[in-house]
């Protein structure tokens, strides 16, 4: 894709108050529904599409041409740095997903190494993060007492024999029965 060529990046690109005008054929990448955004070796915004705005709640204009560091200084020490890092350090495609504060959403990111730096793209993943969240809570939860259930008793008993072995630690656990509770709840119902 021509947009990736060096040459490209370096002569045909139009720039005009610190933003780069792409051609009319690559003005597809302001309409498509995931955030875009290509990154120099310096750390320099060299373009972002109309969604990643949306995604680090910034303009265009107060990304573009600046260090992506000093102007979303909040990712900074986050799985976007780290992974940022690794893509242009290593020049390794990396996928990862963290949720980004500022904004409150969970993001996908895909970051690809280039001969000029890295692009990449975003995808909000923050409803399917809301629909797992969801769905573990009802795995592990009983949906009359909302309290948590034998699922999750197990689960955290197994993660505490480990942690346990590891650190050689012991611990008690303490099993209360009520007798004939069937019977209050037969009798009075489960309200």
């Amino acid at each position: 894709m021509k947009l990736f060529n060096k040459s490209f990046l370096t002569s045909d690109l139009e720039r005009k108050d610190n933003i780069t005008y792409l051609p009319p054929s690559e003005t597809i990448l302001d309409n498509i529904t995931n955030g875009f955004f290509i990154i120099d070796r310096n750390w320099k915004i060299i373009y972002t599409n109309k969604e990643m705005e949306g995604f680090v709640n910034k303009e265009r204009k107060e990304l573009t041409g600046q260090n992506i560091w000093k102007v979303l200084p909040q990712a900074v020490g986050t799985k976007f740095y780290n992974f940022y890092h690794k893509a242009m350090e290593e020049r390794v495609t990396v996928t990862f997903e963290d949720y980004y504060e500022p904004t409150k959403e969970w993001l996908e990111v895909r970051v690809i190494p280039t001969d000029e730096g890295i692009i990449g793209y975003a995808i909000n993943i923050t409803e399917r993060k809301l629909y797992e969240q969801t769905i573990e809570h009802l795995a592990f939860h009983d949906q009359l007492t909302d309290l948590p259930n034998r699922i999750l008793l197990e689960k955290k008993l197994n993660e505490l024999i480990e942690k346990s072995k590891g650190k050689k630690q012991s611990f008690a656990l303490i099993y209360m029965d009520i007798d004939r509770f069937k019977n209050i709840n037969d009798t009075l119902g489960h309200t």
